[in-house]
């Protein structure tokens, strides 16, 4: 059997242990060489995680709600997830008692009118679709409050009249 780690062929000295197919050019080994150099360039220690070609993500815009005039900007990750800061949107879940109320936020088309879940007391608060994540928030928690409503605008209401009287907080 032959070895083949140990064959190269002319022009690709400067490349440890490359092995070109017999007849290659000297233009495709060249071409070769530099994809190489700049992907060990791009894994290189030290450069940022994305350094290559891939796009930073950018923030979502949301359309205006139905009868509202303002469209709101959510984070590059998305409404899903735990945050300590606004914007205060719906379909987010913040770890601090928001400041201000929430607001609407666009509805996705094709949804099958899911259940809206308005959580107020818990391990994080806020209002979101997704019924684990509002389980999650208020299991284990004494004196939790949660509340399902058919619509986005239902949920936000209770959310924010709650908020209004300082009734929604968040327990470790």
């Amino acid at each position: 059997m032959t070895d083949l780690s140990q064959q190269t062929s002319p022009g690709t000295d400067s490349v440890p242990g490359a092995v070109a197919p017999h007849g290659s050019d000297a233009k495709t080994v060249a071409a070769l060489q530099a994809m190489l150099a700049a992907m060990a360039a791009s894994l290189a220690p030290g450069s940022p995680p994305g350094a290559g070609n891939t796009p930073a993500p950018q923030a979502a815009p949301i359309g205006p709600i139905a009868g509202s005039s303002t469209t709101t900007t959510l984070p590059a990750a998305g409404p899903v997830g735990f945050q300590t800061r606004g914007p205060w949107v719906a379909g987010a879940l913040y770890q601090v008692v928001p400041t201000a109320p929430l607001t609407l936020i666009a509805e996705a088309d094709g949804d099958d009118d899911p259940l809206w879940y308005c959580i107020t007391r818990g391990a994080y608060v806020g209002v979101t679709v997704n019924n684990a994540l509002a389980l999650g928030a208020v299991s284990g928690v004494s004196h939790s409050a949660m509340k399902s409503y058919w619509a986005q605008s239902l949920a936000v209401a209770a959310f924010n009249e709650l908020l209004r009287y300082n009734l929604v907080a968040v327990v470790a």
